[in-house]
């Protein structure tokens, strides 16, 4: 208390950006609405203060697209582009970050063209800060490489996330956050290819180049390895890799995020494949109980969830799990019938853009 207003407003928007980051989005709201209250008072109609406005903007978009509110997301990201495109320039990287926003967006919504055409003019204009060969660029090539999967293109998305993992592998070395994240999109490439022996050694690379953090980067790998063990029909295999996920993510996120429930259906799924029955039962109704009390509400990982408890009762061993897609909200759509399936929502690091 006492401090100066712009610097409470943007400690308010970066801790709006640390709640949304770990799914906490209601929290996320709240800290953007205290940061806009602080602005009110003061507001002047300087470069500073409209600046503070287009980061509040930002931030806020993103936290809109996580809740799927998708409109409001597109108003508020509109608002701070225009602000940065007039305040600092077009190609300042301030206006390259809400273009990342934008194509996160679009992608959000099923729009994977549209996202491509924001990520690749984000990527120019770091280009033009940074030059090619810096490692910021590689945030770039992952999300085109990821959207250009959706449009069914993995060729050219293999390419892009190779692109990527030699900027990081230059730069960081082998045990790195951010080469787990790209070794684990390129192991989600080949499984939706269904090249799964390629898969399985890209995910098997990302863990151990997680070795040593103890991030959710180097959790979702084990998450999408446990899937695709379940797919390979090797259930006590892929519950090891699925228990360990879960411990990383449920001391990150939390267990009533949207990710320590679909580790949960997995779980559960592994256990029903091993005629564990009872052991499922339970695994499944407390996930399913989480389910029902998600921020944002996903149907279809309810569905799935009511499926995998009602086959604990049956006498047939239910078929092993089938690979989820990705869908970034229910109303996203559904890719083209040439695109490959990708794995679940959430086995992907987003990397959304704050302030």
């Amino acid at each position: 208390r006492g401090s100066n207003p712009h610097q409470e407003a943007t400690a308010w928007i970066t801790l709006a950006g640390i709640a949304s980051s770990a799914g906490r989005l209601k929290e996320a709201e709240q800290r953007c609405d205290h940061a806009k209250n602080l602005l009110r008072p003061s507001s002047e109609g300087s470069s500073d203060v409209a600046l503070l406005e287009a980061s509040l903007n930002n931030t806020r978009g993103v936290v809109l697209t996580s809740a799927g509110r998708y409109a409001d997301a597109q108003a508020a990201l509109d608002a701070a582009l225009r602000v940065r495109k007039r305040k600092l320039g077009a190609n300042d990287a301030a206006v390259a970050r809400v273009l990342t926003n934008l194509g996160n967006l679009a992608r959000a919504q099923g729009d994977y063209a549209k996202a491509l055409e924001r990520h690749e003019q984000a990527q120019r204009i770091d280009e033009t800060a940074l030059g090619k060969q810096h490692p910021g660029i590689a945030r770039h090539l992952h999300n085109r490489g990821r959207a250009s999967l959706l449009m069914g293109q993995p060729g050219r998305a293999q390419a892009l996330y190779e692109q990527a993992l030699t900027l990081e592998r230059k730069a960081f070395g082998e045990k790195h956050p951010a080469v787990t994240r790209t070794l684990n999109s390129l192991g989600l490439l080949f499984a939706a290819t269904d090249k799964l022996e390629q898969a399985e050694k890209y995910y098997r690379e990302a863990i151990a180049s997680s070795a040593g953090f103890d991030g959710l980067e180097g959790a979702l790998a084990r998450y999408n390895l446990g899937l695709l063990l379940l797919r390979r029909d090797q259930p006590k295999a892929a519950l090891v890799e699925l228990e360990a996920a879960a411990l990383v993510v449920e001391k990150n996120l939390g267990t009533s995020h949207r990710q320590a429930v679909a580790l949960q259906l997995a779980q559960g799924q592994a256990l029903l494949a091993q005629g564990k029955r009872d052991s499922a039962e339970f695994v499944l109704r407390r996930a399913l109980k989480v389910a029902r009390s998600l921020e944002v509400p996903d149907a279809a990982l309810q569905k799935e969830l009511e499926d995998a408890l009602a086959s604990t009762s049956k006498k047939a061993l239910p078929t092993p799990v089938v690979q989820r897609k990705a869908a970034s909200a229910p109303s996203a759509k559904a890719p083209a019938p040439s695109a490959p399936a990708v794995s679940a929502a959430g086995s992907y690091m987003s990397g959304p853009a704050f302030q």
